[in-house]
């Protein structure tokens, strides 16, 4: 079977810092041969960055996450654009809208949403988008700039990069075709989208 890819996986957040390597183990065993870690706020770059740079199958990404945009500070947008420079990142992204109750100021996360969506499409990277009770105005958005490529999502479970491969099972369950012929189409859909190396996995 094709190595599956793990598009979204916060392996940075401090939840992980017991057993980090068991999970990228436990990954590994169910052929998970490739995982992009989106950031969500400034702090947190370095951490990803470092935790990339030790490990080929670990890409990173770098975003202003909606839920933090009462957080962000105004030049954290300029502090991004700045840190692409080092030319590591696959995506940008964790960036987007959420409208959920008690979500931060909404016209903040449109401000920080559109700024970064200029960016990616200036350097020519993905985005990794959250969209939560905000879909419309997200696809909307992504409309106006133009000029973009990436992955949408919304989810609120736990998540851990072995269960993808259960996912896998299930999908490929429900479109009557083999685990082999779906992971060969997500994989392949992942690489052409943050550019990744097929050697990697």
């Amino acid at each position: 079977m094709h190595a599956l890819v793990d598009s979204h996986v916060h392996l940075d957040h401090a939840a992980f810092n017991a057993d980090r390597a068991q999970v990228l183990a436990r990954a590994q065993a169910n052929c998970i041969g490739t995982l992009v870690i989106p950031g969500v706020d400034r702090n947190g770059w370095a951490s990803i960055r470092h935790l990339c740079a030790g490990n080929h199958r670990l890409h990173a990404a770098y975003g202003l996450h909606p839920l933090f945009a009462d957080q962000h500070a105004p030049n954290d947008v300029q502090a991004l654009s700045a840190w692409l420079d080092a030319g590591d990142a696959v995506a940008i992204g964790e960036i987007g809208l959420d409208f959920h109750a008690q979500s931060p100021d909404r016209d903040l996360q449109r401000h920080f949403f559109r700024a970064q969506l200029q960016i990616a499409r200036e350097r020519g990277l993905p985005v990794i988008v959250h969209a939560r009770a905000a879909f419309e105005e997200v696809s909307l958005t992504l409309r106006e700039v133009g000029g973009l490529r990436g992955v949408v999502h919304s989810f609120s479970g736990s998540h851990q990069p072995a269960r993808v491969a259960d996912i896998a099972c299930c999908i490929a369950e429900l479109r009557g075709e083999t685990l082999s012929t779906l992971a060969a189409a997500t994989t392949a859909n992942a690489r052409r989208v943050f550019g990744l190396d097929a050697k990697q996995d």
